[in-house]
C-alpha cells in the first residue's frame, strides 16, 4: 500500500493513506523527525504505520489515543516505535478523573463511539476514561507545538471543537478532522476551526470528508 497520494491543492497536500482506499490530508513538508503528531481515534494503527513508511518520519513521535479496550490492546501489541498509546476518549470538556460510556459494536473494528450510535446493533457498552484536549496535552508533557492532529472520533468531533480553548488551538499547527454529517457537517466543522484561528480546506476521498485546518508557523 502506498503511504502517500499527492493532491491537487494550493498547499501541495498529500493524503496519508490510513485505509486501503482513503487517507487523511496533511502537508507533509511541515513534518520531520522532530515533529509531534496526535492521532485522536487511532483505531488499528494504520495511520501510524503509514507515517512510519514516509522517508524521514520513522522517528516522529506519535500519541495514539483510542478508547476501545480491544483496539488499544492491539495497538500496544504492535509495539510501534516512538508511539505512545493512550486508552481514553477525548471529549470537549472534562477532567482527568472523568469517565464516559463507550459504545463498541461487536465484530466491527473502529466504529465505536461515545455519542450513542449503533445502539440498535449488537454492541457492548462500558466506561472509559475521558480526557479533554488540555488535559491530554498536559499529561503527555507537551509544552510546545503539536505539528499535526488527526481526528476521527465518530461524531464526537463537534463537542471537542466547540469547547476547545483558543490557547490550546494556537498550539496546533495542522489539524485534519473527519466529518460525520449526522453530528456536524463539514461547513460547521470549518466554521469552528476558523473561529479557532485556522485557515481551512475541504477534501473528499472515497466517501470520507475531511476538513483540514492549518496556521502559519
Amino acid at each position: 500500500m502506498d503511504e502517500l497520494r499527492r493532491m491537487d491543492s494550493p498547499r501541495a497536500l498529500a493524503m496519508l493513506m490510513s485505509r486501503p482506499k482513503s487517507g487523511v490530508p496533511v502537508d507533509m513538508a511541515r513534518l520531520n523527525a522532530d515533529s509531534v503528531v496526535f492521532e485522536v481515534g487511532a483505531r488499528t494503527g494504520r495511520l501510524v504505520e503509514a507515517l512510519r513508511g514516509v522517508p524521514g518520519l520513522a522517528d516522529t513521535m506519535v500519541y495514539a489515543i483510542e478508547p476501545s479496550q480491544r483496539l488499544a490492546r492491539r495497538l500496544r501489541e504492535l509495539r510501534l516505535s516512538r508511539c505512545m498509546v493512550i486508552e481514553a476518549a477525548v471529549v470537549g470538556h472534562g477532567d482527568s478523573t472523568g469517565t464516559v460510556e463507550f459504545c463498541e459494536p461487536n465484530g466491527l473494528d473502529g466504529w465505536g463511539n461515545i455519542v450513542g450510535d449503533y445502539a440498535t446493533h449488537d454492541h457492548t457498552v462500558y466506561p472509559v476514561r475521558a480526557l479533554d484536549i488540555n488535559t491530554l496535552l498536559r499529561e503527555c508533557n507537551i509544552s510546545g507545538y503539536v505539528d499535526w492532529m488527526a481526528m476521527d472520533v465518530e461524531g464526537a468531533e463537534a463537542d471537542i471543537l466547540r469547547h476547545m480553548h483558543p490557547d490550546t488551538a494556537n498550539r496546533i499547527l495542522q489539524i485534519s478532522v473527519e466529518s460525520h454529517p449526522a453530528h456536524a457537517k463539514p461547513k460547521q466543522i470549518a466554521a469552528w476551526l476558523e473561529k479557532l484561528g485556522f485557515r481551512v480546506s475541504h477534501f473528499r476521498d472515497s466517501g470520507d470528508t475531511f476538513v483540514y485546518g492549518w496556521r502559519e508557523q
